[in-house]
């Protein structure tokens, strides 16, 4: 009688035990998150063309993180999810010779709204974006000359979509 009252007991504790457990909160690969914007670097004179720009760094104004990308017609921004804007600097260097560069600095500031969205419990929460209207006297995104640069390397600037809520799609096209 004492084996089985302890068996039972075993069984009752080791079920309890399984029972008791919860799935793993991991969030699943291949779940949306939040998005960047994606922009696209065209030719100016011919604007069905893409031109890498050489020696491409991205920084946020006031921040000393860089990102280097080197030589590319497209890339990705993120936007800051505990603001409403954000400067993003970028740096276009230019080859002289050799490994030798000289740099020209152009802002591009964003203003936008943010709307959060429940994912799941594992994944949490998912922004999406909006870039806020821009006018002709005050255009969004807002284009500026970087510190001691001769002139703007951006020429040009077409918002092709102000909904940023994938990373499938271009949204801002640069022309230089």
């Amino acid at each position: 009688m004492k084996k089985l009252t302890a068996t039972v007991l075993l069984l009752v504790l080791a079920s309890c035990y399984l029972l008791s457990c919860e799935k793993d909160d991991i969030c699943p690969e291949g779940t949306v998150t939040t998005p960047s914007m994606v922009i696209e670097i065209f030719n100016a004179e011919n604007r069905s063309v893409a031109r890498a720009v050489d020696s491409l760094r991205l920084f946020i104004e006031g921040r000393e993180d860089t990102i280097r990308l080197g030589s590319t017609s497209k890339f990705r921004l993120p936007l800051l999810v505990d603001a409403e804007n954000v400067k993003w600097g970028l740096k276009q260097g230019t080859r002289v010779t050799g490994n030798h560069y000289i740099y020209n600095i152009d802002y591009l500031e964003f203003t936008y709204t943010k709307e959060e969205e429940y994912i799941n419990r594992a994944c949490g929460f998912k922004d999406s974006f909006r870039l806020v209207p821009g006018t002709n006297l005050v255009p969004n995104p807002t284009l500026t000359n970087g510190p001691g640069a001769e002139g703007l390397w951006i020429d040009d600037i077409d918002v092709e979509t102000s909904n940023i809520i994938n990373e499938n799609e271009t949204h801002i096209k640069i022309y230089y």
